[in-house]
């Protein structure tokens, strides 16, 4: 399944505490896809970790569309979007946390 397409949940939020946090699968994490609060301790998770973060919204055809980018220092720049801003947070730190290294590194 692609990072793409998760949706807000449980198991999501169970993605990020593994692979963001380093938690235990078992773990009961905070709602990371649907509280904004919860999701912004990812921001500072990968700050912590050197990457930087451009998370921005825009409404198309009255419906809104968040898109982040994480840029590593030596890992992969990545790009998600989502109709909410913690769920887009979610999956662009998955999709950075989980992607192999570019070539050449």
């Amino acid at each position: 399944m692609s990072v793409q397409t998760w949706a807000v949940g449980r198991a999501l939020d169970r993605a990020v505490a593994t692979h963001v946090f380093g938690d235990p699968p078992t773990a009961d994490p905070p709602a990371y896809s649907a509280d904004i609060a919860a999701a912004w301790r990812i921001v500072y998770q990968l700050q912590a970790r050197g990457w930087s973060l451009l998370l921005h919204g825009r409404l198309q055809r009255d419906d809104p569309v968040w898109t982040c980018t994480v840029m590593g220092p030596e890992g992969p720049v990545v790009y998600a979007h989502g109709p909410i801003a913690a769920l887009t947070l979610c999956r662009a730190a998955l999709l950075a946390t989980t992607s192999p290294a570019p070539p050449g590194d």
